[in-house]
């Protein structure tokens, strides 16, 4: 099982660096809205990424109270979504 999340984390982090890099000479959106993440300026990545955190702390703690999960694999999907996120945040560095 633990595998299954470790293979899930590499496979979000590769796309994730795929569509940094396809995305890193392309025009950013500053004002309007954009759908793709990495279409965005660095203050308009800054901006989502802030705005997300209390959305990703209120999902978790609902997943908590309405699963029935053990917690060694609530930790790990939390853990997972915390490195998904925080790949998405050095993205925009």
């Amino acid at each position: 099982m633990g595998f299954d999340f470790l293979l899930i984390a590499i496979v979000v982090i590769g796309i994730t660096f795929f569509f940094s890099k396809r995305y890193k000479k392309t025009e950013k959106v500053d004002k309007d809205f954009a759908v793709s993440y990495y279409k965005l300026s660095y203050r308009r990545k800054m901006i989502r990424t802030l705005t997300s955190i209390p959305f990703i702390i209120v999902a978790c703690g609902v997943l908590y109270y309405l699963s029935d999960w053990p917690l060694p694999i609530y930790f790990g999907f939390v853990g997972l979504i915390s490195v998904i996120f925080l790949v998405q945040c050095s993205s925009s560095l």
